[in-house]
């Protein structure tokens, strides 16, 4: 049970971190936003990114340890700990793993430096990798990886951006609200289609 929330959550707050990104690089706030209210509302966002992976970075470590102590088979935290070099570069799970936060940990930092078009790819990315962890990569059914990668990217895009389209709703003017909606409901539709399209296979 551990080991399923472990990873759920940090799937969760990686989709979190890279649609909030995306958001931030496709939903522009100008409309009818003096100066320092868009300044608000982008610091908020850029919060939501931040704190999002830098919780998917938390629990993707605890998703390790609850893992190299299933597979190595540990008594205790010590063994466990002293048991990741192992899992994280002879496993395929560790090294999945490994390359996530990589890409997770460089979109926080571009984040932080206001880099929403790295920090989107890098975010991206790292949800992609997530595919990387099913049974299709395992037996190599590149189709499946394929749309596997393509669901949740969707997933991040459309579930990820709506805090962020909660935050301009909520702090910018009717006019500016209603533009950054309809900006985001081209991109829910997409998200959508492509989410019902992939489930399919």
């Amino acid at each position: 049970m551990q080991l399923v929330l472990a990873r759920g959550l940090f799937v969760a707050c990686a989709l979190s971190g890279f649609g909030a990104a995306l958001f931030a690089l496709t939903v522009p706030i100008a409309w009818q936003v003096n100066a320092r209210g868009r300044a608000s509302i982008e610091r908020q966002v850029r919060k939501v990114i931040s704190l999002s992976l830098a919780a998917a970075l938390a629990f993707g470590y605890a998703w390790l340890l609850l893992e190299t102590h299933t597979l190595a088979g540990t008594a205790d935290l010590a063994q466990t700990i002293t048991a990741i070099p192992a899992v994280l570069f002879d496993t395929r799970f560790g090294q999945v793993l490994a390359l996530q936060t990589v890409a997770i940990a460089g979109a926080l930092i571009a984040a932080w430096r206001g880099r929403s078009i790295l920090a989107a790819a890098l975010g991206g990315t790292a949800v992609m990798l997530e595919a990387g962890h099913s049974h299709a990569f395992a037996i190599a059914h590149i189709p499946l990886v394929l749309s596997q990668m393509l669901h949740l990217i969707a997933a991040g895009a459309w579930l990820g951006g709506l805090l962020p389209l909660l935050i301009v709703v909520r702090e910018a003017p009717l006019e500016a609200a209603w533009h950054a909606a309809r900006r985001f409901s081209t991109l829910g539709t997409i998200s959508v289609t492509t989410l019902a399209a992939t489930a399919f296979l």
